[in-house]
């Protein structure tokens, strides 16, 4: 390390464990992550690495002090990018489903606690977007089961990292459902997945804790006393599940007006989302539009909101015949065009891998998109009876 930056470690070794600045004498360690920032508030600072590439396995000591106290700060030590799932396949037996990387958002000294991002192994990511894949001196949190070694291996690392959608004709995001809530100061959110072999219970395969505390606005699903911003619930029915209720919690640091919002979801349209504000007693389609209400100050509230799944036999008739395979998405040029099979939707909905809507308007089958950047987008078709069904198409 050198006098222009500033070197933290978080030593889990400790107990309790605890940030702790690293002297600019000391070498880097395999596969340990670091928080690094520079020491003045402007410029670029380059650094370039010499000598040989780390590869093959890697061991690296894993810490448990206490079920509030086993984070673990990790780094990818190859020059590749890895996969997490198959890093945490091989390391299951210390470590729990989910991994928390940094992603800054503010310019400067001042860092936002909920500037964390989090993607659990079998649910997958709080927010659109973010992937499994884990780039090269890339530093991520993990969580212990039990102290032990966690190992790198060859296997773990890919080539590229961001085509994932694209490797069948399997939506592997059915039955998941993704929410925010938003404010002036910025948004917080959550991933609800519906997914086969989970159960409704805690598994850290599934559920990912919340660990952005201190944030300016805070949002979670509640199971017992914890709070998560992944959960992983058995599968809805319409014979055996076809009700759901998930309570949610919140913590904002200011009054003002706040909303909750869905930003993306792929939900069997038979099924309704509805959010009940039990303060208030009201309830809303949130396939329908966005729940926007005030809180006069400060608060932390876990009993005011209940989502709920609740099965429309209405909706499950023979009358309504929408299939997600009968409808085609893809641009030519700056055009968006669409097949949109045996029924007409009645309005059309562009979002980008984050979630931030760029177009909606009424349905067209040609739509354009001039303007817009070549990437990964959701189209998403809302029909009659708050019926839905969202694509991934890319323009190129």
């Amino acid at each position: 390390f050198t006098n222009d930056i500033i070197t933290f470690e978080y030593d889990s070794s400790q107990n309790p464990s605890a940030y702790v600045q690293v002297p600019n004498t000391t070498f880097m360690e395999v596969g340990k992550g670091y928080f690094i920032r520079s020491g003045s508030d402007s410029g670029v600072i380059t650094r370039t690495f010499a000598g040989t590439l780390n590869n093959g396995n890697i061991d690296v000591p894993i810490y448990y002090n206490s079920i509030t106290d086993k984070a673990n700060l990790l780094g990818n030590p190859y020059a590749s990018a890895i996969d997490w799932k198959k890093v945490y396949e091989d390391n299951s037996d210390v470590l729990e489903g989910t991994i928390y990387y940094w992603s800054q958002s503010m310019v400067g000294a001042t860092n936002n606690a909920g500037d964390y991002k989090s993607y659990n192994y079998g649910t997958g990511s709080a927010e659109p977007g973010i992937t499994e894949f884990i780039g090269a001196g890339s530093g991520f949190f993990v969580k212990s089961l039990q102290a032990g070694t966690a190992t790198f291996k060859n296997s773990h690392k890919v080539t590229g990292n961001n085509d994932q959608f694209l490797r069948s004709d399997e939506n592997t995001d059915d039955g998941k459902s993704w929410f925010r809530l938003s404010g002036s100061m910025g948004y917080s959110p959550i991933l609800l997945g519906f997914i086969p072999g989970a159960t409704d219970g805690y598994e850290s395969m599934y559920d990912a804790t919340f660990i952005s505390e201190g944030a300016t606005i805070e949002f979670y699903s509640l199971m017992g006393l914890g709070k998560y911003e992944i959960q992983g619930r058995a599968e809805l029915c319409p014979q055996d599940k076809p009700k759901e209720e998930i309570p949610l919690g919140f913590e904002v640091t200011s009054g003002g007006d706040y909303t909750i919002s869905i930003v993306l979801e792929y939900i069997d349209p038979t099924f309704d989302i509805l959010l009940e504000d039990k303060t208030l007693n009201i309830t809303t389609d949130l396939r329908q539009s966005d729940y926007t209400f005030n809180v006069p100050s400060p608060i932390e509230d876990h009993d005011r909101f209940l989502l709920h799944y609740d099965y429309n036999a209405a909706l499950g008739t023979d009358d309504i015949q929408l299939n997600i395979n009968e409808v085609h998405a893809y641009f030519v040029g700056d055009q968006l065009h669409t097949n949109s099979g045996n029924l007409e939707p009645k309005t059309i909905q562009l979002f980008d891998v984050v979630g931030k809507e760029v177009i909606n308007t009424k349905y067209d089958k040609k739509l354009s998109t001039k303007g817009i950047r070549n990437g990964l987008y959701v189209v998403k078709y809302s029909y009659e009876n708050s019926n839905n069904i969202s694509k991934k198409v890319i323009k190129r």
